[in-house]
């Protein structure tokens, strides 16, 4: 729960600065390093002592860069203003954002305090150390501009985007997305693995119709067969291990006579099919971006986790690997949703239903792309909406995380803040592109 707390603290300093794209940048990059250093030792915060000296330093150091990071996106934000969300307060917006952001400072170090005063001097020399690492490597990627290379993936491989093609059911477009969305609510809520599997199927397709004629689905629409396939071979498999009389239900399957072999090679079907709903690379261009994270997630969490946690033990190291792959290419192209829901998938075998947050919010910024609307509040537009809800959620889930796969948990969340740290509005890139 301290995790989760210092998660909101940061989401308020982000809503502080919120207007000004590089202030609510820093702050949220500053909140995901401060999450790092804090969640790797919060389970271990009753023995500090007996931790290495150099696991310590690590830890502060990533809390003091957060914290520095934090302070220099409310400066950046006082430099402007009058662009910030709460321009609209006059003159009360300096005194406002300075005594608050001082205040929620000081709270974050005082939590941290046990933290960074057993690291000693060793924490302050790491923190420099990442600082100057950081700097020298944003820039050179600043200048190599990486995110050219998975672009020209997309277009030319991984993604070909539809410029608009006939519906099967032109005359009612609007009812097949409003009966897919309530299709989808069924795969979420009814717990019989049956009828959530043909209510993906059926409401993947009934999406892909209604979205063609607006090109906002490749022009490969492979989804929907994709899914389709993954869940069909799924059935099956789990209709021959659990027989006639036990029911196909989450109650039933959980007594099913599923062996440690059954397990591992049921895990790669659900997988599959949820992987092609997460959008995440190299999926990615097979459907409407990450639009169906949170069903993507409810295949994991649900039917993975909760009928096959062995099989899913055993898929984790794969399917870790691939997702931080994910999160570089989210980084790179920018699409915040996907980086959201691959953070999804690196949570669900240590988190459980913990990383519901997660997929969610990988739902978010493509299915209001799909509205054609990209501001959500004053001063915030999809992506750093994602990214300042992406607090609190990390808080929720890093400690449990971070005790599952550490290195490439670490190496996702520094991803991420990379992701907020570089500012590239200037440079044309969107959230999606074609």
């Amino acid at each position: 729960m301290t995790s989760l707390w210092c998660g909101a603290l940061f989401t308020a300093l982000a809503l502080l600065a919120a207007g000004h794209r590089r202030a609510l940048g820093l702050v949220v990059a500053g909140g995901f390093l401060y999450l790092l250093g804090l969640a790797s030792v919060l389970p271990e915060l009753g023995a500090l002592s007996a931790l290495p000296q150099s696991f310590l330093a690590v830890s502060a150091g990533f809390i003091w860069v957060g914290v520095a990071a934090a302070k220099w996106g409310l400066f950046a934000g006082l430099q402007h203003r009058e662009e910030l969300a709460i321009a609209k307060l006059g003159r009360a917006v300096t005194p406002i954002v300075a005594l608050l952001g001082v205040a929620t400072l000081l709270t974050l170090l005082y939590v941290a305090h046990e933290v960074l005063l057993a690291a000693g001097w060793r924490g302050l020399v790491v923190a420099i150390g990442f600082a100057g690492a950081g700097v020298f490597l944003l820039t050179l990627l600043g200048m190599a501009r990486p995110g050219r290379l998975w672009r020209w993936l997309d277009a030319r491989w991984l993604t070909r985007w539809s410029t608009g093609t006939p519906a099967f059911f032109p005359r009612h477009a609007l009812v097949n997305g409003i009966a897919a969305d309530l299709l989808f609510l069924v795969a979420i809520v009814v717990p019989h693995f049956v009828v959530a599997s043909v209510a993906v199927v059926a409401g993947t397709f009934l999406a892909h119709d209604a979205l063609r004629p607006t090109g906002k689905v490749p022009r490969w629409g492979l989804q929907p067969f994709i899914v389709l396939t993954a869940l069909l071979a799924s059935t099956w498999f789990i209709w021959t291990i659990a027989g006639a009389e036990i029911p196909l239900t989450l109650e039933g399957l959980r007594s099913a006579p599923f062996s440690a072999a059954a397990e591992m090679a049921l895990a790669p079907m659900l997988g599959l099919a949820a992987w092609a709903l997460l959008g995440l690379w190299p999926l990615n261009g097979t459907g409407p971006a990450s639009a169906l994270s949170i069903v993507g997630g409810a295949l994991l969490i649900r039917w993975g986790m909760g009928v096959i946690p062995e099989g899913m033990l055993h898929l984790a190291p794969i399917a870790g690997v691939i997702a931080v792959l994910a999160t570089f290419h989210a980084v790179a192209v920018r699409r915040i949703g996907e980086y959201a829901a691959a953070l999804g998938v690196l949570a669900v075998v240590p988190s459980g239903a913990a990383a519901w947050p997660l997929f969610a919010l990988g739902s978010v910024p493509a299915t209001l792309w799909i509205l054609g609307r990209n501001a959500v509040l004053p001063g915030l537009d999809r992506q750093q909406f994602v990214g300042v809800l992406l607090l609190p959620a990390l808080g929720w889930v890093l400690p449990t995380m971070l005790r599952g796969e550490t290195v490439l948990t670490v190496v996702a969340v520094l991803a991420g803040a990379t992701y907020f740290a570089v500012d590239r509005s200037e440079r044309g890139t969107t959230e999606f592109t074609k």
